[in-house]
């Protein structure tokens, strides 16, 4: 019985060891696949994932295809769909230039592509009028829930720098939370406000306002600054996935909004996302709300004021 016990334990070690260390594999590859979404490239080299994370090509598909529910490649065909939709809705580009961006060789296998993933052409996408219901769920985002998201007061500190080096600096906040008397700072829902247009800075530093909600009352210091948050609507989705592909998340969510006649395709939008607790470094399943305001509706009295 005791032996038996031991091996269970030691069985479930080293399914624990096992997970976790492909949990590290996924998170290495994941800078790679946002790279290779982002700049379009037609090589998508699987052999220099499994060369870099010590594993077979054989073996390192699978284990994507097992933390993310789709291979590889069809995995970054629908990541550059998402960020073409984007910047049809939110840019001037020329359609063959987003087509060549997204990997595609033409028009016509770009046009093709973006039908068969949203139901409309491209065209139709940029005029914010598609051809049938734009999909409310999408890679690593799930349903879309418009919130009245009621005042609030962050605590944050203001960040310059690339997204999966935020973990560290909301660790950062939260110790500052943890050392404070008064119980108003201490607060678990964590925050993250971005000012920066994600679909334009793609992997590249951005600028941030990363904390915790915190009860009113409570003054800045040691760096964190305070700041209210006025009500407002919210456009909703759950994100789940890594951190580093949360700009992704937006961009489909901004695209929805703008296509759902929720929000004006004139400019890009801030997001911002709320999670329960600070995630992990390198883990490769956040779960998080990301949001985006949208305009409020036009009564007859604002109408006609």
């Amino acid at each position: 019985m005791c032996g038996g016990e031991r091996g269970g334990k030691r069985g479930k070690h080293m399914r624990h060891d096992t997970v976790t260390r492909n949990d590290e594999r996924i998170m290495h590859a994941v800078r790679h696949v946002s790279t290779w979404a982002r700049d379009g490239w037609a090589n998508i080299d699987i052999d220099l994932l499994a060369r870099e994370t010590n594993t077979a090509p054989h073996h390192f598909r699978r284990i994507f295809r097992d933390a993310t529910g789709n291979p590889l490649l069809r995995f970054v065909r629908r990541l550059r769909l998402q960020l073409a939709a984007y910047r049809l809705v939110f840019t001037e580009e020329p359609v063959i230039d987003i087509a060549l961006a997204a990997g595609y060789g033409s028009a016509a296998a770009f046009s093709r592509a973006f039908r068969e993933a949203y139901g409309s052409c491209p065209a139709s996408a940029r005029s914010g009028r598609p051809e049938s219901a734009w999909p409310v769920s999408s890679l690593c985002c799930e349903g879309l829930d418009i919130v009245t998201q009621t005042s609030q007061t962050v605590a944050f500190y203001r960040y310059f720098g690339l997204l999966d080096d935020v973990n560290d600096v909301w660790r950062r906040v939260t110790r500052w939370s943890a050392t404070r008397r008064d119980d108003g700072a201490r607060a678990c829902r964590h925050v993250l406000m971005c000012y920066d247009d994600p679909g334009r800075f793609l992997g590249e530093p951005m600028r941030y306002d990363v904390g915790l909600v915190v009860e009113n009352g409570v003054r800045p210091d040691h760096g964190i600054g305070v700041q209210v948050v006025d009500e407002q609507r919210l456009l909703l989705s759950r994100h789940t996935g890594p951190l580093e592909f949360l700009p992704f998340s937006y961009m489909h969510l901004a695209v929805a909004a703008v296509m759902g006649g929720q929000a004006e395709p004139t400019a890009a939008l801030p997001f911002v996302a709320y999670l329960d607790q600070c995630p992990a470094k390198d883990c490769p399943r956040v779960i998080a709300q990301v949001g985006i305001p949208l305009k409020e509706p036009v009564t007859p009295e604002r109408a006609g004021g």
